[in-house]
């Protein structure tokens, strides 16, 4: 980062547009000769839409709208990657300049109109260097439409069907301010037929709806309440703004376009956990917006992000930003008392309901053993309360269980000691209980260490679950 601090007068003496192609160009061309990052901190490691992340910084689409980085993002110490925005055809965008930076506040507008090469040059691209990339780096296709397209829809399914056998996930881009009346397929009923169709078109293949931060609590709820019945993989949150709120005086402030960077931070976090509590926890959130530090990466995890997008930041700070993040979050983390970072995701959210639900139904006592910092076990305290339930609430950190009460429960759970055991806790590596055979160690273990008892633990007179996912304790619950 210190030399960037040095060369970066020289790029940013560039126009915008030129110094990103020349940035682009550079490290398409020396990007394998890039040292490659080391294995991340263990903490750092995420799963999000049946896939596996060893970190959870990904690259924004935007920055390699080609599919000309892949290679040399994952060297840089990325944990994913996403490409696009790609049409169907290939097509050249809005006129220029169209590329502003904004830079005492540390963002950029654009306009760029999805500017890019089209499918079938991206796709020739993505197939001839996807073997070469490293095992477990996840490459997300950005798809979008044609600004003269007769049919928009269905180009999104087109892109489906074109990237399906070679991405990883596949994004839906109706958001972006530069194309005209592209915001306009976020309506509930357009956006059911298009993530339907692409979905039907991909497959296998997580399908991932990208959203603007210019939305109302209305337009939250209504999207929210698509994502929930057609069921996208998840949500990115969010696209560049059109707000200009804040900014501080630029020969720029006022071009049309789309503003990134620092002060869309605030505007894109807030609309993060909107859709965390509409969606209650139960969809997989992307944050993206603003993220310059670590600290601002976990303000997007703790209001409900499991994996995080940058873009601008790298404008302004240089490739050494994300070993840094990385270094950083995990150190945050751990400050934090977080056992990993999932167990992070939603932490700074409170449901609009809780502590508000009324009994309903037969009357049962119900005991959830609760962890407050961990997702699974917020999300599972939350299915509860939705369904007329009001559970007893046990910390059990704080208030460890004995060895008869852990014998009871697993006879409860029809689980061995191991089998509710949290195997990925460093403390059970440390203690080497993957060698120990005798059941009575391993609850006199699960006693003395309760962060080892698998969470969250819901119990009735019915019998008993492990909230994960959180819908398993649902046959618990009365009718």
């Amino acid at each position: 980062m210190r030399l960037y601090k040095i060369i970066r007068p020289l790029i940013f003496g560039l126009p915008a547009e030129l110094a990103h192609r020349l940035t682009v160009r550079i490290l398409s061309t020396v990007g394998k000769f890039i040292p490659a990052s080391g294995r991340d901190d263990y903490i750092l490691s995420v799963s999000a839409m049946g896939l596996e992340f060893s970190n959870p910084f990904g690259m924004a689409a935007g920055f390699d709208k080609n599919g000309e980085l892949p290679e040399a993002v994952s060297r840089l110490g990325f944990g994913f990657t996403e490409i696009g925005t790609v049409t169907p055809q290939p097509q050249d965008g809005n006129p220029s300049p169209r590329i502003f930076r904004v830079t005492r506040d540390e963002g950029i507008i654009n306009r760029l109109g999805f500017n890019n090469e089209g499918h079938k040059i991206v796709r020739a691209r993505l197939s001839s260097y996807k073997a070469l990339l490293p095992r477990g780096f996840p490459v997300g296709v950005n798809i979008g439409a044609n600004k003269d397209s007769p049919d928009r829809i269905d180009d999104y399914r087109i892109g489906a069907e074109v990237f399906s056998e070679l991405a990883d996930y596949l994004t839906i881009n109706v958001s972006s301010p530069n194309t005209p009346g592209l915001r306009d397929l976020q309506t509930a009923e357009a956006l059911t037929q298009i993530i339907t169709q692409v979905k039907e078109a991909a497959g296998d293949v997580p399908v991932v709806l990208k959203v603007a931060p210019d939305l109302t609590e209305d337009d939250i709820d209504e999207i929210a309440k698509v994502a929930l019945k057609v069921k996208p993989a998840a949500l990115i949150v969010s696209n560049t703004t059109i707000d200009r709120d804040g900014l501080k005086s630029s020969p720029y402030k006022w071009e049309e376009g789309g503003l990134s960077g620092r002060p869309l931070m605030q505007k894109s976090t807030e609309v993060l956990q909107q859709f965390y509590r509409h969606t209650k926890g139960n969809l997989t959130l992307i944050g993206v917006g603003g993220v310059s530090d670590a600290a601002d990466a976990l303000a997007k995890i703790k209001s409900g992000a499991s994996l995080i997008q940058i873009y601008t930041a790298l404008v302004y700070q240089g490739p050494g930003l994300i070993a840094k993040l990385k270094r950083e979050l995990a150190d945050l983390l751990r400050d934090e008392g977080f056992a990993s970072l999932e167990d992070a995701i939603g932490a700074d959210v409170i449901y609009k309901n809780s502590g508000e639900t009324k009994q309903k139904g037969t009357q049962m006592e119900v005991k959830i053993l609760h962890n407050p910092r961990c997702t699974k076990s917020r999300q599972t305290l939350a299915l509860l309360e939705e369904n007329g339930t009001i559970p007893e609430i046990v910390e059990y950190l704080k208030t460890p269980l004995t060895e008869k009460q852990i014998k009871a429960l697993l006879k409860k759970l029809g689980l061995s000691a191991r089998d509710a055991m949290r195997k990925n806790e460093k403390l059970y590596k440390e203690l080497k209980l993957a060698e120990v055979d005798d059941e009575a160690v391993l609850i006199k273990a699960m006693s003395e260490n309760p962060i080892l008892i698998e969470r969250p633990i819901v119990e009735t007179p019915n019998g008993a679950a492990i909230g994960r996912p959180p819908e398993n304790v649902l046959p618990l619950l009365p009718v």
